[in-house]
């Protein structure tokens, strides 16, 4: 066990966990400075680096601390892009929808709680009726690590976790960035976005998870 723990903790380990921060700062840095501007692509560039190292180092080491053999499942890649999904576009739409009520409508902060509290009971009422096509938490949780088996569950959880936090803040990067600034605010682009990701996430749904475990009952 002491020289597992010492391989997974070398000073040699490129630090692609970066990649992440990197990403979403360059979409917050294009909402402020343009799509074009010098700063977003090179943080960009530098996220896509950092996460080819980490992945690269993971494939090599031999104490990997993400077995990338893990997301060989389709049912594993389809519920973590479900969840990752799911939470870019339910965060990135309550901050586009905030900041377009306070600066475009002139709403109260206690106005604009107000205005989005009945969001939370769609939300739920939501997450209940599209858990047959596991959109629910407990059922892309389920999805993952019943995919990644019992030696792997607790890796699996964490992958989902990690997938859902990254997409909120990529959902906050990326729909505050098309949400325009002062009294150019427009929620067309944002909410456009929002209803394809949703698609998208409902497909793939369908198609990995829901789908894999048809197949495994049918054998």
């Amino acid at each position: 066990m002491k020289p597992r723990i010492q391989c997974a903790l070398t000073p040699h380990r490129p630090h692609g966990q970066h990649h992440p921060s990197a990403l979403t700062a360059s979409f917050i840095t294009a909402g402020e400075q343009g799509w074009l501007a010098p700063l977003p692509g090179a943080l960009l560039a530098a996220a896509l680096v950092t996460g080819s190292l980490f992945v690269r180092a993971e494939r090599r080491h031999p104490h990997p601390l993400l077995s990338l053999t893990l997301f060989r499942s389709r049912e594993l890649r389809g519920a973590t892009g479900v969840g990752m999904i799911f939470n870019l576009v339910l965060y990135g739409t309550l901050l586009c929808l905030s900041f377009y009520l306070q600066q475009a409508r002139h709403a109260s902060v206690l106005a604009t709680g107000l205005l989005l509290l009945p969001s939370s009971v769609f939300t739920g009422a939501g997450s209940l009726l599209i858990g047959l096509i596991s959109l629910a938490m407990p059922a892309m949780t389920a999805a993952v690590v019943g995919a990644a088996g019992a030696e792997h569950a607790g890796v699996a959880s964490g992958v989902l976790n990690a997938a859902r936090q990254s997409g909120g803040a990529l959902g906050v990067a990326v729909l505050g960035s098309l949400l325009g600034r002062g009294h150019a605010l427009s929620l067309h682009v944002p909410l456009l976005v929002a209803t394809a990701g949703y698609l998208i996430a409902i497909a793939l749904a369908w198609t990995t998870i829901r789908g894999g475990r048809e197949r495994r009952v049918r054998s």
